[in-house]
């Protein structure tokens, strides 16, 4: 899944494409062909939606180390996560998992919750972009 249109509307109509792979379009996508799979009993859409998720756990995840859980938000920004993004990322499979009655990814999407309040404020507030290149071990407890 690619972002899509950019907001930019060239004077002669023309728009740009986006193409990163980002995180929460590719979430997204997967929440809408999970209902979908719900709705209509459509088994392709739930095969789209599992194939999505699991790049995202797979490829898009760091597993170990010091930023272990942080969900990369794009294929061309490796080193950067957001916060909303993340959470776009991962809500489509909380919801399969609620109304399929099943527990795919729950460890994964542990750590990325864990990620997430590990680099938040201890006022419980966080910046809205993380990026791994101006992070260490003290910023993190800072």
């Amino acid at each position: 899944m690619y972002e899509g249109f950019g907001t930019e509307i060239m004077p002669d109509g023309k728009r740009t494409m986006k193409l990163p792979i980002r995180d929460d379009c590719m979430g997204e996508i997967s929440m809408l062909m999970g209902i979908d799979y719900m709705l209509t009993g459509n088994k392709r859409s739930l095969e789209i939606s599992d194939n999505l998720i699991d790049f995202i756990f797979r490829e898009m995840q760091i597993k170990s180390g010091l930023y272990k859980g942080m969900i990369r938000w794009t294929d061309e920004a490796y080193t950067v996560a957001y916060t909303h993004d993340t959470g776009r990322a991962i809500f489509g499979e909380l919801l399969k998992n609620l109304y399929l009655r099943r527990n795919r990814y729950m460890d994964e999407i542990r750590m990325a919750l864990d990620f997430l309040i590990e680099t938040s404020g201890s006022d419980g507030a966080r910046k809205r972009r993380t990026d791994i290149t101006n992070l260490n071990e003290a910023k993190i407890k800072e």
